[in-house]
């Protein structure tokens, strides 16, 4: 249990701070609705992208920094 305890910290520890954030904010705003309306509110209140998102997906594809452009 402790190992798996760890792994899921190193996993959120490990996103983005703006992911985590955004995570957080979504949790605190749809505790205690339906299953329903709180996949809405996910779905329509969408956050957009995270402002080091193009440099994470680069860096997950082993291309490095992206170039501008």
């Amino acid at each position: 249990m402790d190992a798996q305890l760890e792994a899921l910290c190193r996993d959120i520890v490990g996103n983005s701070w703006y992911a985590n954030r955004v995570n957080k904010r979504l949790l605190l705003e749809s505790d205690g609705l339906g299953i329903r309306a709180a996949h809405e509110l996910e779905i329509f209140k969408n956050e957009g992208l995270a402002p080091d998102a193009a440099e994470r997906v680069a860096r997950y594809f082993g291309r490095g920094k992206p170039k501008d452009g």
